[in-house]
């Protein structure tokens, strides 16, 4: 998958909303610890493209478009 790391998309978060999102996210990338989550947001472990989809609906639902890193 060609997707970066959404860290782009984190800025974009509402600060009172920055929790919520996090925890919605390292679900839908399957469970995953705060370490993996990090590694993801960053780019350093590629995407499936399930869970590319699954982030830009949790970032959708919170009304932020712009999510991916160039």
């Amino acid at each position: 998958m060609e997707k970066k790391g959404f860290t782009t998309g984190l800025g974009e978060v509402k600060k009172k909303d920055y929790n919520k999102v996090k925890e919605e996210i390292m679900l839908a990338l399957g469970n995953v610890g705060k370490m993996s989550f990090s590694n993801h947001s960053r780019g350093l472990i590629e995407l499936k493209v399930w869970q590319a989809t699954a982030i830009e609906a949790v970032f959708s639902k919170y009304g932020i478009k712009n999510i991916w890193d160039k």
